[in-house]
């Protein structure tokens, strides 16, 4: 196409040699300063839609929204069976007193007080657990996934098996416990909070290396919601057993049963380490969810193929290890044929 202009009034549009009709003079000037407009109004858009995905997000634990709760919910594949109350074995169990005070003031005597109403649940907190006040550790439950999103906080409580050190809290983790005070959830309603504890319990799942994880939401008195997981492995999937308005023997009963029966009582446990077969399964399973650990596994494959000649049968073996860490459930030709042959 040809433009001309006669004497800035009229513009005859030329295409393919065939002259148009003549048409009224455009301000291209004034055009081109509304697209201007128009385009700087799409990347402010634009940029702003980024940054509040870029918020929605980043989901602060004390700061959880039902909303965001229940969007991090759907995006890790967990699924609500719901659970009936457990079995008591324990009865008359006393109540905590809060002495009107907050809950960082009373944490310390709180954890006191639950590590001996679990002792007399039959816990052995000298040989087999220890429960750790975390309170003040804020990140003790940052994560970050690039398909689940980013999570940060912490919780005030948590069981580990006994020996765990510092740096693998978040590893070894089983059990993690929000308390409330029973004049906070009696003014604003132990709903309030649930959000808060579902992130925590979300973001536990990610981290722990253990097979089960137990969240509990109380005051240590008669208000306490509980979530538990368990893998489905012949599903792949993680169901999640959820109670509510659970009495305090209620509560001490189902985290003595946890402890018990679902729980690893070893601090150096891995889920990389696991020789077993539903071991096994368990890695691949949580490799869908959780892929922040592929670092290690690269450490750990080198670290075994260091010192191995190529092709060898060593290399081999460290090969498949780490292939299986990643979730790969079928030998690669080349390896099994490394391992067959070397």
């Amino acid at each position: 196409e040809q433009m001309a202009n006669v004497e800035g009034e009229v513009n005859f549009v030329f295409v393919n040699g065939i002259s148009t009709l003549p048409t009224p003079a455009v301000d291209y000037k004034e055009i081109f300063e509304q697209m201007k407009l128009v385009m700087t109004d799409t990347i402010n858009s634009t940029l702003n839609e980024r940054e509040r995905d870029k918020e929605e997000g980043t989901v602060v634990i004390s700061e959880a929204s039902q909303a965001k709760a229940e969007r991090l919910y759907s995006r890790i594949g967990f699924v609500s069976v719901g659970s009936n109350p457990p079995e008591c074995i324990v009865n008359n169990c006393q109540p905590f007193d809060w002495q009107g005070q907050a809950e960082d003031l009373r944490t310390p005597a709180a954890r006191d007080h639950l590590q001996q109403l679990l002792e007399n649940a039959g816990l052995n907190f000298a040989t087999d657990f220890q429960l750790i006040d975390t309170h003040k550790s804020r990140s003790l439950l940052n994560f970050e996934d690039k398909n689940i999103g980013k999570i940060s906080g912490g919780t005030d409580l948590i069981i580990t098996p006994k020996g765990t050190g510092r740096i693998s809290y978040g590893q070894q983790m089983c059990v993690l416990f929000e308390l409330k005070t029973s004049q906070n959830i009696e003014k604003n309603g132990i709903e309030t909070f649930i959000p808060s504890a579902v992130v925590e319990f979300i973001s536990a799942n990610c981290i722990s290396h253990q097979p089960s994880i137990l969240t509990v939401l109380t005051d240590l008195n008669n208000n306490t919601h509980a979530w538990k997981s368990y893998y489905d492995l012949s599903g792949k999937r993680v169901d999640v057993d959820e109670y509510e308005n659970l009495t305090l023997d209620q509560m001490i009963s189902l985290v003595a049963y946890h402890l018990n029966q679902h729980v690893v009582k070893d601090a150096r446990y891995s889920i990389h380490s696991s020789s077993d077969a539903q071991g096994q399964r368990y890695t691949h399973l949580k490799r869908k969810f959780d892929d922040s650990d592929l670092k290690e596994a690269l450490d750990r494959f080198e670290d075994m193929a260091e010192g191995t000649a190529d092709w060898s049968r060593d290399r081999a073996l460290a090969t498949w290890d780490f292939l299986q860490n990643m979730g790969v459930e079928r030998m690669p030709a080349t390896v099994k044929y490394s391992m067959m042959y070397a």
